[in-house]
């Protein structure tokens, strides 16, 4: 048993120094401040980046880290801090960046500075800003890239037209609409899923609209009469998912709104933090001793608990080839396959904000002090 046992410690221990040998650093390169954003554009070749308190965002080779562009805006006076309890939102900048799906257009989004900057990334020009966006929560391109959709809180939705440069009248039914917080095109850009505060209860829902008619699909999140918030949106299996207080995780059909499953993740509290898994079969949540839990979403158990000693800060799926699960501490950000959740390797001396390439080949974040580090992870 004993022989059995140090046999079993020698493969893990061999396996983590596989893990390890397959990331290597690209390049790291100096920045102005410390790396507070960044985004691959659709063929990974270039890297929009925000430093500090700065809304300008250089466009870097994605390689090398070498520049090849500044977009300049209105800098912000000072930083802004803007949180979310979802990971796939946290904001960590005065400003982010968004690339259109064929990358020829990226959408900045400077909070402080109250605007939202779409720029054609080729010419290096602006081609369009929206002002006087006080609270603007998301901001999102259509699959084929024709509109952008602004969710700005208590100014309601702003659509844009990119072809025309115009802002699109909204004819839809929504009615007791106190805020829009959140905003994702689903159905192959057929419809818009909205998360909205009501003024009537319950508090929060999302709202399925059809986008050519105005027509109201579906309104989720109040069949049980409980808040929600919106967490995942998929565009080929037609499912989005939201979490309520106290942990609860339910899957909903978007073409209808119809409730398909739902779970209660236990030792959370408030709303927790939550990511999903591929194909949101599995979903990963924070527990209140800062330890990473796995659920099988499909199966309504606890599918496994992640073997970290340390506490974990935040965490994300990174989804497509390959699929992992970070997560960041104090002592580095840790890579897990995402099916597996066997450890993949680690990421040494990095911090967040972490991106990936859309192939899953090259990885930035944030290094020591005003530093970036490209990774190449196509070993993983």
């Amino acid at each position: 048993m004993k022989t059995a046992v140090v046999t079993l410690i020698l493969l893990c221990a061999a396996a983590g120094a596989r893990a390890q040998s397959a990331v290597t650093q690209l390049a790291t390169f100096k920045t102005d401040d410390k790396l507070t954003w960044a985004a691959f554009s659709p063929d990974g070749r270039l890297l929009a980046a925000s430093y500090g308190e700065k809304t300008t965002v250089r466009m870097l080779d994605a390689r090398t880290g070498e520049l090849r562009a500044k977009l300049e805006g209105k800098d912000d006076p000072q930083g802004v801090q803007q949180g979310s309890i979802f990971v796939s939102r946290v904001t960590l900048a005065p400003a982010s960046s968004t690339f259109s799906p064929d990358g020829r257009l990226l959408a900045v989004t400077a909070y402080r500075a109250n605007e939202v900057r779409v720029w054609d990334v080729q010419a290096g020009t602006r081609s369009l800003t929206l002002r006087g966006l006080t609270n603007v929560g998301d901001v999102r391109f259509s699959p084929d890239g024709r509109l952008l959709a602004i969710a700005a809180g208590h100014q309601g939705l702003r659509l844009v037209d990119l072809e025309k440069g115009a802002l699109l009248t909204n004819r839809w039914e929504v009615r007791d609409i106190k805020s829009i917080d959140g905003v994702w095109f689903a159905e192959a850009g057929k419809t818009i899923a909205l998360l909205t505060e009501n003024t009537n209860s319950p508090r929060h829902s999302i709202y399925l609209i059809d986008i050519e008619t105005g027509r109201v699909k579906a309104r989720a999140g109040d069949a049980r009469g409980k808040d929600s918030h919106i967490a995942y949106v998929s565009d080929d299996t037609e499912e989005f998912a939201t979490v309520g207080a106290g942990g609860e995780v339910s899957l909903w059909e978007t073409a209808t709104g119809r409730l398909k499953r739902g779970l209660k993740a236990v030792g959370v509290k408030g709303y927790p933090p939550v990511d999903f898994g591929p194909g949101a079969r599995t979903f990963a949540t924070l527990d209140k001793e800062g330890r990473v839990t796995v659920w099988d979403f499909e199966r309504g158990q606890l599918l496994t608990t992640l073997p970290q000693a340390e506490k974990v800060e935040t965490f994300a799926f990174r989804l497509g080839a390959p699929g992992l699960l970070l997560t960041v501490s104090k002592q580095g950000i840790r890579l897990w396959d995402a099916k597996t959740f066997a450890p993949r390797g680690e990421l040494p001396g990095a911090r967040p904000p972490v991106a990936f390439s859309k192939d899953g080949r090259t990885a930035v974040t944030a290094g020591a002090g005003d530093t970036a580090i490209l990774w190449d992870i196509s070993g993983l």
